[in-house]
């Protein structure tokens, strides 16, 4: 009985979502199965290779130069602000935290602060305003980049699809979408430039 090992299974995923094909079966046939034949002996059929998945939600964090630094997925039910909640999530990420209307929560506010991250999010129509740095704002309007590096994800990597009849499938399918991802020779950036006017300050 043909049987393929985990390494084989992720690299044919990874390969397959760097390649742009769209149809992971005529990939998986025609170039795993046909052209890499003699890398893949073991190939099982394509049945047996996808299944049925759906209901998720991935969190990511990148920086400014598009790389994602740490990520989760859930159901898609959970609330944005939930991950951020989770040490392991956001035990390497300090400085700001650029979020949209969705993650506003006085709680979460201090819980992160005392971790050394300062969470940045727009205010709602019915709250005060709050004063805001200069750099902040720019950062609050810089945010819609992680819009694009989920557009890449979904169209370029095709993290989202419905391909999937088990959650093992779904959950290696959606890590080889992201580890192609950090791949990309290109990913949305955004430029930060920090300009000193070397005026006198007083102290």
């Amino acid at each position: 009985m043909l049987s393929m090992s985990n390494a084989e299974v992720i690299t044919i995923l990874v390969a397959f979502h760097m390649s742009g094909h769209r149809c992971l079966k005529h990939f998986y046939l025609n170039h795993v199965r046909g052209h890499w034949g003699h890398l893949f002996p073991k190939t099982v059929s394509y049945n047996k290779f996808v299944g049925w998945f759906f209901g998720f939600k991935p969190h990511l964090i990148n920086n400014e130069k598009g790389e994602v630094l740490s990520f989760m997925i859930t159901p898609a039910d959970v609330d944005d602000r939930e991950p951020l909640k989770v040490k392991d999530f956001v035990k390497e990420i300090y400085g700001k935290l650029v979020g949209d209307k969705g993650y506003i929560s006085k709680e979460l506010f201090h819980e992160l602060f005392v971790d050394g991250i300062q969470l940045i999010t727009k205010v709602r129509n019915n709250m005060k305003n709050c004063l805001m740095s200069v750099s902040d704002k720019v950062l609050l309007r810089k945010r819609a980049v992680i819009e694009s590096v989920n557009d890449e994800l979904k169209n370029i990597a095709q993290l989202e699809h419905s391909r999937h009849r088990s959650f093992n499938n779904f959950i290696v399918n959606a890590v080889s979408a992201l580890a192609a991802y950090c791949f990309f020779p290109k990913k949305p950036i955004v430029s930060l430039e920090y300009l000193f006017d070397n005026q006198l300050t007083l102290f």
